[in-house]
């Protein structure tokens, strides 16, 4: 797919500049993307707010599930984090008459 440059653009840069110009764009937002991609695919982690959006449920849910033993609360200096594989696990053992 190609977007074609405004027309602005067009008459202020030769067309090689821009075919470079558009060819450097598409490579960082394919970079950007990756990275992206690679992060959400690979964190063993997620954060109470992501969780309880994951369940269908509220914040205060989640820190119950916490207070309660069923979920693990990591924390990273601050922030509070849950691990992934322990909310999926509460959907698993017994959908919503679990959590």
């Amino acid at each position: 797919m190609s977007i074609s440059p405004p027309a602005s653009l067009k008459t202020c840069f030769a067309p090689s500049i821009l075919h470079e110009i558009q060819q450097w764009v598409i490579a960082v937002a394919a970079e950007e993307i990756h990275k992206s991609a690679e992060q959400t695919v690979l964190s063993p982690y997620m954060t109470p707010d992501q969780a309880a959006q994951w369940l269908g449920s509220n914040r205060r849910r989640i820190d119950d599930l916490c207070s309660q033993g069923r979920l693990t609360r990591c924390h990273d200096g601050r922030r509070i984090l849950l691990l992934r594989a322990e909310v999926e696990a509460l959907v698993t053992r017994g959908g919503n008459r679990e959590w």
